[in-house]
This record gives C-alpha cells, structure tokens and sequence, in this order.
C-alpha cells in the first residue's frame, strides 16, 4: 500500500509552527487549569468536545480535554467534524496514511478506515474535503503531544460531515463493537455560537450547554434552526455534536461533564477584547 502524508495546512496561523512554541503553549495550558473532577471514572471516557479555533482562543478550553484523556489508554481516535468548505451527501474519510504536525506524525487507523470504507456506503475517502479543513487538523498537535509526552500510540481516523443532517452512529457504534479489542475515543470538534456581542453570545451558549447535558439530540436539532433567542443554540459542527451524542446513547454512556466553558472575549489577547464580534467554545467529556 502506498504511504501518503498529509502536511499542515495551519501551522504558523492557528498554531505555532514550531515543536517547541507548541510544547510551550500547551505546557502553559496545563499549568493554569485545575481539575477538581478527574476521577477514575473518565477512564472508561466514550467522547470529549473540543473546540478548533485559533490556539490563542480556544486552545486552553481544548486542553481541558485533553489533559484528562491524556492520563488514560486509547488506542484510536475517531474525530468527527461538519466540513466547512464543502457540502456532500456522505461521510468523508481522510485517506492520508500519515499526518504531519510540528509535534509528531500520526497514523491513520487502517484497520477502521478500510472497514468503514469496504462496509458502509455512507463513508467515501478522500482527500479534498479535508486538505484545507482546519477544525480537524488542529486537533493533531493535541494528540501528538499525548502520544509523545505520555508513551502513547495513538492513531487516528478523520471523519467530515458534509450536511447537517447525516447520521453515521449507527455505523461508528458498529465499528466500535467489531473492534472492541481497540480502546476507541470520539473526538468531536466544533465551536459553538460565532460573532454575536458577549451577552448574546452567552445566552446562545447557555441554551446549548442546557440541551447537550440532558443528551437532547431533538432539542439540539430543533435549536439549531429556530429565530427564537431563548431557544436558539448553535455549533458549527452541530451535526457532529448529534452524532456523538447518539453514539453515546446507543452505546449507553449517559454522562456527560462541561469540563470548560468559554469565549474568544475570554483569550489573553487583545484583539480578541471585541464584546461586539465573540465566538463561544466547550470542552466536555462523555463517559
């Protein structure tokens, strides 16, 4: 089989791009978040929610994440995202058999993307759609640090959602089944409302937060579409959010935790203090 590697597109913008910045800011990130709640029981975590916006915004929510499942053994992750380039009618599976980050390189799970790929119809590979898309790219650093900082192999197949409505649990919920000698992590990565003023942008945040916790995936769905303020709720990967909750419940993980939650207007830099023009991010895990 031929070897192929997917090169970053966004290091230098929305991340360093050098090894050492990164370890640097990541190092930074940790050492600023208290986790009073990381407790045996994330070990047997299903998914966590990660944002994927610029480091300098999001990349301390993120670590929230990762800082707890970073303590714990998984042998994939599977990463799940709404392409923001691009609309289609499946599942694309990235077909790079290596991807590149300054932190390490990561392989690409075979064994789970050919049986994706030789099972269901609904995924197709590809490179196109994910060559520029950067909600999935930026979480590799994130798992090259785990994978080099704590003895770790992970390995990784890269999922984008080309419509909002598409549902693949039932195949991810298949696939985690048939290789359950595999510990398999969902990584769903989305950032919530985008470029409303502050308050707004909390409220629209709150109605998510309020909907994700009781595993609505209808309420999600119906929040997503509505002109109501005080029902609306948004994510730019919502679809991935609602396939990752119906994992959960298929599988029947019926927990789930808000790790943190935040805002650009929140970051330490300074061109961010705009309260006219926020975007909101969460970091939760499900287990």
């Amino acid at each position: 089989m031929e070897m192929t590697t997917r090169y970053p597109n966004y290091s230098g913008s929305f991340y360093p791009e050098s090894r050492i910045n990164i370890i640097q800011m990541f190092s930074s990130f940790i050492s600023e978040i208290s986790i009073e709640d990381k407790e045996q029981k994330y070990k047997n975590a299903l998914a966590i929610i990660v944002p994927h916006a610029g480091y300098v915004y999001s990349g301390k929510c993120a670590m929230h994440a990762y800082n707890v499942i970073k303590d714990y053994d998984f042998d994939t992750a599977i990463i799940i995202g709404r392409s923001h380039k691009y609309t289609f009618d499946y599942a694309s599976v990235d077909s790079y058999s290596i991807i590149k980050n300054p932190v390490g390189d990561i392989k690409r799970d075979e064994d789970i993307s050919k049986y994706l790929l030789e099972t269901y119809s609904i995924f197709t590979e590809s490179k196109k759609e994910h060559d520029l898309e950067h909600s999935l790219e930026v979480q590799m650093p994130f798992i090259s640090y785990c994978n080099d900082n704590y003895n770790k192999n992970i390995s990784v197949v890269s999922i984008l959602l080309g419509n909002d409505i598409i549902d693949i649990s039932s195949e991810i919920v298949a696939t985690i089944n048939n290789f359950n000698n595999k510990r398999i992590l969902i990584v769903c990565s989305t950032d919530l409302s985008h470029f409303y003023n502050y308050e707004h942008a909390k409220s629209l945040d709150e109605n998510f937060k309020n909907l994700l916790v009781n595993f609505d995936v209808d309420g999600l769905a119906k929040a997503s579409v509505s002109k109501e303020s005080n029902i609306r709720a948004e994510a730019c990967a919502m679809v991935a959010v609602i396939n990752t909750i119906n994992i959960a419940k298929k599988i029947g993980k019926k927990n789930i935790y808000i790790l943190n939650q935040c805002s650009s207007y929140d970051s330490d830099l300074p061109a961010s203090k705009d309260k006219n023009r926020v975007v909101g991010y969460m970091s939760a895990i499900i287990y």
